[in-house]
């Protein structure tokens, strides 16, 4: 009888789909053809139902015969990117990296760029960036107090004002009573 491997160390689909640039439902359609990666059921406490987990050795073969650039460049870098792997530790991610040798392209650098955040932004993207009523900024561009904010088809508020808001805006609902 063959030992059992570590399932707690084994990649949930989602986070195999990520490393590899595909989606779920792609990673789904390539095990069912071909069988790889191995999948195994992950026992997860509490009532809740196994989930399916990859083999990390299956999908780290599978990045570097695709040629694909799956490269963590640091635990600590990765750690907020992909929040869901983080119950696995440094060792597991470790060993997808530094275990197989293969090329490396930075996951920091595809999330990064993909957040770049706009300068200026519109009312409803302010409020749910402030977590402020739509009401209570429109009323702070108006005014003057506090915000940088425009007109331009409609109000568009800069970020970085946004940031600074706290002082200004005690002082505006201060004067507002």
């Amino acid at each position: 009888m063959t030992p059992q491997p570590d399932l707690s160390k084994w990649l949930s689909k989602f986070d195999a789909a990520r490393l590899l640039g595909i989606g779920e439902s792609t990673l789904d359609r390539r095990i069912k053809r071909t069988g790889c990666p191995e999948v195994r059921m992950r026992p997860r406490g509490n009532g809740l139902k196994p989930e399916p987990v990859c083999n990390p050795e299956d999908v780290a073969r599978m990045a570097q015969e695709w040629k694909r650039a799956v490269t963590i460049p640091s635990v600590s870098s990765v750690a907020p990117l992909l929040p869901r792997i983080d119950h696995l530790g440094p060792s597991i991610i470790e060993s997808l990296v530094g275990g197989f040798g293969f090329a490396v392209k930075s996951v920091a650098d595809a999330a990064e760029a993909k957040q770049q955040r706009p300068l200026w932004l519109s009312l409803k993207q302010a409020s749910a960036y402030t977590g402020l009523s739509m009401a209570l900024l429109q009323r702070l561009a108006s005014s003057g107090v506090g915000v940088m904010a425009v007109k331009d088809n409609g109000w568009k508020f800069q970020r970085g004002s946004l940031d600074e808001l706290g002082e200004g805006l005690v002082g505006f609902l201060e004067a507002e009573k």
